[in-house]
């Protein structure tokens, strides 16, 4: 379920991302995530959870902060209409 969330609102992007699981991320997101939404608890994105003091952060931070510029709009709207 790339697009379900638990009663914190927490997609499965932000779980991959807050391991900084690159791979997991690059899935979700080639395959649909929203990467613009934020949990309930502190509104934080996948891009902010991810975990500094953890391998992979470097790259894990640096693709979901790539991508949040190119697929804005489109993807906010495609995961409101679906």
């Amino acid at each position: 379920m790339i697009k379900g969330l638990d009663c914190f609102c927490r997609t499965p992007l932000h779980c991959a991302a807050s391991c900084n699981n690159i791979q997991m991320v690059i899935f979700l997101v080639e395959h649909g995530a929203c990467i613009f939404a934020t949990t309930i608890s502190d509104h934080e994105t996948a891009a902010e959870k991810c975990e500094e003091d953890e391998e992979g952060f470097d790259g894990c931070s640096d693709y979901l902060y790539s991508k949040s510029g190119r697929i804005c709009l489109i993807n906010l709207i495609f995961y409101m209409i679906q």
